[in-house]
């Protein structure tokens, strides 16, 4: 009897677990392009008006994000404590960008985050322990990546470049950005304890979670491999600006026009049920091992 279940279990499972795990579903978002999401599903970006302004959208509501003067804003990441970075510009006299940290709560505090001396400053990626990381131009215009914490800002170069430029940072520290060698070719990296891992077959790395899976160019990384998330039925040239924890992304994705729109994509079935899936087929397996040795053993 156990036999024949677990041949039923078998049968049931199979089909379902041979699913892509990185099939995606695409939900419009109300910003113009999607960049940031944390495990709560919030998300960060900028919405167009008169002007591009920076936006959350949390819980249904979609919140303008505007420091104190800018004439300009864009977010970029957020924290699972819902602390956002970004940048904002003033319209005179220097129009050059300059970071920003949100925090939030009932009064909404902006620190501005400038590496010192820098031409521009760009923050883009913040995780749980308030970390912040982005990108930063020198006089002579080359970019440079930074990590700021504790008041003290590092510089993050991968060993070679001419430029580099940093996008996220998880709750690990683990860091992914895009450098390059040449000033009009980029790839991705990974800057882990240390040590940098260089992926050529992608032009830049854009965004990572606290599992080490990341993304970038429309593709994301979860066992190993690069894979394409596909696109919003009607729309071209997806970007990932965002992976949080459950694997959905911030995708943004042009129309036919050429304008962005924003989307929440989430795999389908979802990383879990993949691993339900995989102890079921385990477990079914064992079951019919057992089977055969008990019935080899009762022939001999």
């Amino acid at each position: 009897m156990k036999l024949e279940a677990s041949l039923l279990l078998l049968l049931c499972l199979t089909p379902v677990c041979l699913g892509d795990p990185l099939t995606y579903t695409f939900t419009s978002v109300p910003l113009g392009m999607a960049e940031g999401i944390n495990n709560s599903g919030a998300m960060v970006g900028w919405e167009y008006g008169g002007a591009v302004v920076a936006a959350l959208w949390a819980n249904g509501t979609l919140t303008t994000l505007t420091p104190p003067g800018a004439f300009e804003s864009q977010a970029y990441g957020i924290s699972n404590s819902g602390q956002v970075v970004g940048e904002y510009m003033f319209n005179v006299p220097e129009f050059q960008p300059h970071g920003f940290l949100y925090s939030g709560g009932s009064a909404g505090t902006y620190t501005t985050i400038d590496v010192p001396d820098a031409l521009w400053t760009i923050a883009s990626g913040i995780n749980t322990r308030g970390q912040i990381v982005g990108t930063f131009a020198t006089a002579n215009g080359a970019s440079h990546g930074f990590l700021y914490q504790n008041g003290t800002f590092t510089t993050i170069d991968v060993p070679g470049s001419v430029f580099t430029n940093v996008s996220a940072i998880n709750d690990l520290g683990e860091i992914v950005g895009q450098f390059g060698y040449q000033t009009n070719i980029g790839y991705g990296f990974l800057y882990s304890n240390g040590s940098y891992t260089i992926f050529e077959q992608v032009p830049g790395l854009t965004a990572i979670n606290n599992l080490g899976h990341f993304a970038g160019d429309g593709q994301v990384n979860i066992n190993g491999a690069f894979i394409p998330v596909g696109q919003p039925p009607g729309f071209v040239d997806p970007v990932i600006g965002g992976i949080n924890d459950s694997d959905q992304l911030g995708v943004s994705a042009l129309t036919a026009f050429r304008t962005w729109d924003g989307f929440l994509a989430t795999p389908v079935p979802e990383p879990a049920s993949f691993l339900l899936c995989a102890f079921g087929l385990a477990f079914a397996f064992t079951i019919l091992k057992r089977a055969k040795l008990r019935r080899d053993s009762d022939i001999q």
